[in-house]
């Protein structure tokens, strides 16, 4: 029996977590959810889910920090993060990469 996958949705919008949430449960998917980039590794640690969907600003620990960590964490290193950002420069792109995500998105979502 396959299991059902499992994504961790970090952002610190109230908002943008039930909206990606209802998108990927109805896709059949499981989700767990961080407001931020301590609660980000603590669910990862928790849930171990098969892809990630970080915000770039949240407070306590941003998404950058939270995606270097997550990729030094046993299981992390190979693990798909997608990083989510308001900010569409280059500057903010190339970071989300140099901190070992595996690709990005910009809000707003559709």
């Amino acid at each position: 029996m396959q299991k059902t996958p499992t994504v961790l949705v970090a952002d610190d919008d109230d908002s943008v977590r039930t909206f990606v949430r209802a998108a990927l449960v109805a896709a059949g998917l499981n989700v767990c959810e961080a407001s931020n980039g301590k609660e980000a590794l603590e669910q990862f640690t928790l849930h171990r889910p098969d892809i990630i969907v970080l915000d770039v600003m949240m407070p306590v620990m941003d998404g950058y920090m939270a995606c270097s960590r997550l990729r030094g964490m046993v299981g992390g290193s190979r693990l798909p993060i997608l990083m989510m950002t308001g900010m569409d420069d280059a500057e903010a792109i190339a970071g989300a990469y140099e901190h070992g995500a595996t690709d990005f998105i910009t809000k707003p979502l559709n």
